[in-house]
This record gives C-alpha cells, structure tokens and sequence, in this order.
C-alpha cells in the first residue's frame, strides 16, 4: 500500500509540475501574441508526451478560418532535415555513397566534379547560394524547377566561394542539388520517394512536398503565410509585394525548402529518430556529426541539423526556417528527450526558442517587470557596436529604454543590476565587463551553465579585424539608420582588409550617395558597372535592389533615379 501511495504521489507531482510548465508557457505566448509577435502553432513534449499544444491566429487572414494542430504550414530550411534523410536512406540501400562526387550522380556538374555529397549536407561544398545571388540568371516569366537549376549552373558554371571541404557557408543550392540526387539515384520524383520512404511509414499523413504555385491543390487546412506591407499597413501574401515576389518564380524548387508539414506530424518524425525507425543508429551518428572545418558555434552542423551543446541542456540538434510568408524552428534536446516546435505564418514574427527552454529546464524566467532601473549615465557607456566572433551587434537608445541589435532583429534591454542584462528573446546571462581604466570592453555570456564567446565592444573602427561580413552588416546597418559617416567608417576599414569585396564596395558607394558624396558614389558605381558579385548575380542588379530597399524605407529617390539614370539602368 505504501509503495501504490508513493507512486500516485509521484504521479500527481509529475503533472503539477508539467501543468506549472505548461501555464508558463501560455503566459509568454500569450503576451508575444497580444503584442502582434507570434502568429501561428506552438507544441512542446517531453519524452514524447504532448506538454503544451496550442494555436495562436489566422490560417486565411481573407476568410478568417483560425489555426489548429493540423494546419499546414510551409516547412522552409526545416525541411533540409527530410532531404539528409532521403540521402542517408538511399546511403544505407547501396545506392550512392556520402563520398560519392557530386558529377557521378548529376554528369551535368562535371565543373564540380571535387564536390562530394557529403560536404554538400554539411554545407563545406562552397557551392554559392542561388536564392539571392543568381537572381539574374532565372527566367522569372515561369515557375523554375530544380531541373532549371542543373541547368544554369550546367550553363553558367558560378565560381565556388572556397575548396571543397575548407570553409562552412551556408547553401540552399547543395540542398537542392541534392534533392536531384535523390532522384536520379532512387528512379522516382523527390516527393514521391520522400513519400514512399519517410512520410507514409511515419504516418506523417499531412506531410508533402508542395508548390503552391508551381501544381496548386485544394487544401482545407493550408496556412497562408503573410508579410507585411509597409505600404498598405496590413499583413499581405508575399506574391502581392515586389521585394518577395520571387516566391513565385522558385517556387517549384525543393529541397532546401519546400515541404510542408504540422506540428503533429513533426512530432512523429521526431519520435520516430528516436527509435531509428528509418535508418540504424550508425547512420544517425553521421547526421548529428560536425565536420570540424569551422570553430564558430553557430556553424557546428550535420545532415540538415544544427548541433549544439551546453552544460545544464545537454546535446541539441535543431533547425530554423525562414521564408517570405513563414518562420518555423524545431528544436530536439535528444539527452533530454525534450522538443519544441514553432511554425508561424506571419514572417516577423518571434521565435520563442529560449524563453520555452528556461521553463523546460525548470530555470527562472526573466521577468520585464522586476527589471532594474539603470540610469542613463550608466546605459549610455553600453552603446556602441561590439563583435561576437564574427558576428556584428549593436547597442542603441530608442525611446523607451535600449535595445540589442543582432542578426536584423532589435531586442530590448532589461537589467538585474548596473551590469547585468537580458533579453525576452535571448534570456542568456550577460554580464558587461570593464578594464583597468573602468572602460566597458564587452560584456560575457552565460548559457545553461556554458560560458559562450564574449561580445568586444570595438572602440576604434580603423584598427578592428573581422571577416567580410562584419563589415557588410555593420554598414548596412548604419545606411539603413542613415548614419551614413559610420557606415562609410566601417566600409572604408573593410576594403582595407579585402579590397576586392563587392558588396563592400556597392554599400560604400551608397553611403557616399546619401552623404551628399554623388561623384564619389558615381566613380565606384561606374568602376565595377561590367562585373558580377557572384557569378551570375551583376553588380547593376545589385543596384537595382538596393535602391528599391531604400526607396522602401523612405529614403529620397532623387539622387538614386538621377544615379539609375546616369548608369542607363
């Protein structure tokens, strides 16, 4: 009897504790709701136990038809975690090998013959991502398939960023190559096979690819997914607004994106890795695998997952989404048996991530409202940039107090002390560190018990190392502020170090533009006018895009026409 009594005491204690986390939950989405910053399905398990499921807005904004557990969003980026699997599976049948070259099984790629399938999933193939930089070559009258893919880089043969196998970037083009990879070595289309292998033994019943445009079909439970306009003052589908509009015309490639999906069909795909359902667990350790070509944390990744560590979490493979229309994320504490997933059709919208983790890892969350106040004279020594490896951030005062600029997003400020901070979206400690002068150097990072790369706050420009991409963000950063003499600052430091950087030298000519610097704008525009950023991607198309951004912010067109014209475009 006594031994029934602790078992039921354990029991009810279990699901208090779960319905605390659970209510905790929906207090935070709740909130980001009301403030217009989550629209869309947010489930939460642990050890495969739904703890928290619920839907938040409109699947049809039109028609007012509500989100639920079964509406069908578009997966994005979360979908590369299928296109690794459908390689892993054809992998452990005999049909092709992780080491095989690119070439042997799409011919067309001889140009790429030192490209291997294996770098292509761990994203060190240097292959240049086709979404933004190839966007001249593109018929955009029609709607392009991964087969009018093979055939650009077949025809125009774009340089690699790097060798094979050296450097990690980034590329949607790998993925999608791959999934050519998948058909030639399986027979059969890539749906059909991801089909046939994944989707139907999994039960994952409303689990397809799908291209809306491309092969529309009747779908009940679809999520339309909204941007929003500037210009009309309301959430519109991407197809209406011309910065977005090339969902339309590469909406028929698959494989980096592509495949849409629920929450509860994820879930089962999550279980499913679990219990290797598909491939061995061998197999499974080469996709949680990190290459080792690149020290940053943010670039630790496997087959179509993200891999990350810490101390209190233990191991996480995760991936994020993002597309014009949609934000998606799951996230797998596989020592844990913890998962979240988030799909929102409202693409401004925030991904709660590490508010939700606090509150499975029964940590405290940060709460807005017992913050601190710090006096100005205290806050106003924070701002300024800093870099975190290579990342770019800011500080800045707005309004209402602070706020941390990274990775296009701002996020306030809140203090526990004169030196402590976080932030809603990213709750990790951080602590602002000071010299022997009392000047602030930067300030150190806390998460879960793993101390992460301190943030340096960079006090002289003229003298920072930092990798290309530092700069470009930095200064494209300051033009969109029209803080035009910082941004042609950090410009002007960064040619320094690459001198041969077009994107550099394209944000460079725009800041002397805007700072009333026309002829020293013209003389660089005018001096790369034939080139291309990357094969494919023209420097005058660059331009043309630009300009059509900053007309968007508000920025006064007369000198970017008079410039338009005078370089006849």
């Amino acid at each position: 009897m006594k031994s029934i009594l602790v078992l039921l005491f354990l029991l009810f204690a279990h699901l208090a504790t779960g319905q605390d986390k659970a209510h905790r939950i929906d207090s935070l989405l709740q909130a980001m709701h009301q403030e217009g910053k989550l629209n869309g399905c947010v489930l939460v398990a642990e050890k495969g136990h739904i703890l928290y499921n619920k839907s938040f807005g409109y699947a049809d904004e039109a028609k007012k038809r509500k989100l639920d557990e079964n509406s069908i969003f578009e997966l994005a980026s979360v979908s590369k975690q299928f296109t690794a699997m459908a390689i892993v599976i054809l992998k452990e049948k005999g049909k092709l090998g992780f080491d095989d070259k690119l070439s042997k099984h799409i011919p067309e790629l001889a140009a790429y013959e030192n490209i291997t399938l294996r770098q292509m999933l761990n994203h060190t193939s240097g292959l240049p991502d086709y979404v933004f930089n190839l966007d001249s070559l593109f018929d955009k009258s029609k709607i392009s398939t991964n087969h009018d893919l093979v055939n650009i880089f077949q025809k125009h043969k774009p340089a690699l960023l790097f060798k094979p196998g050296t450097k990690w970037a980034y590329s949607n083009t790998g993925y999608d190559l791959l999934a050519v990879v998948v058909e030639r070595a399986s027979g059969m289309l890539f749906g059909d096979f991801l089909r046939k292998a994944i989707f139907k033994p999994l039960k994952m019943n409303n689990t397809f690819v799908y291209s809306r445009r491309l092969a529309p079909k009747q779908l009940d439970n679809y999520a339309y997914g909204y941007t929003y306009s500037e210009q009309s003052k309301k959430y519109v589908l991407p197809d209406e607004e011309e910065y977005s509009r090339f969902v339309v015309w590469l909406d028929g490639i698959a494989g980096a994106g592509g495949i849409s999906s629920t929450v509860m069909d994820l879930l089962k795909w999550d279980r499913a890795l679990y219990k290797h359902k598909l491939v061995s667990a061998e197999s499974m350790k080469s996709v949680f695998s990190d290459p080792g070509v690149s020290k940053a944390i943010s670039e630790r990744y496997g087959f179509g997952w993200f891999l990350e560590s810490f101390a209190d979490l233990g191991k996480i493979v995760n991936h994020s989404g993002g597309w014009p229309g949609y934000r998606t994320f799951i996230d797998r504490h596989i020592d844990k048996d913890k998962t979240i997933i988030v799909l929102l059709n409202h693409d401004d919208g925030l991904i709660p991530l590490q508010g939700i983790r606090r509150i499975l890892a029964d940590k405290p969350f940060f709460d807005p409202a017992k913050a601190k106040p710090v006096s100005d004279s205290i806050l106003s020594r924070y701002a300024g940039v800093y870099k975190v490896e290579n990342v770019f951030v800011s500080i800045e005062k707005k309004e209402d107090g602070y706020y941390l600029f990274q990775e296009n997003a701002y996020y306030k400020m809140y203090f526990s002390s004169d030196v402590d901070f976080f932030n809603m979206e990213h709750p990790s400690e951080k602590h602002f560190v000071t010299d022997a002068s009392g000047r602030v150097s930067g300030y150190q990072r806390f998460y879960f018990g793993t101390a992460l790369p301190m943030a340096h706050k960079i006090v002289k420009p003229d003298t920072i190392v930092a990798d290309e991409q530092f700069f470009n963000f930095a200064g494209w950063h300051f033009l969109e502020q029209k803080k035009f003499e910082k941004a042609i600052r950090y410009l002007k430091r960064g040619l320094e170090l690459y001198p041969d950087a077009l994107l550099i030298q394209g944000n460079l000519a725009h800041g002397y533009l805007f700072n009333n610097d026309y002829e020293a704008a013209s003389t660089i525009y005018k001096k790369h006018i034939g080139e291309e950023i990357v094969q494919g991607f023209a420097w005058t198309d660059m331009i043309r895009q630009d300009f059509m951004h900053f007309k968007k912010l508000g920025f006064d067109p007369e000198w970017m026409d008079k410039m338009l014209n005078e370089l006849k475009l």
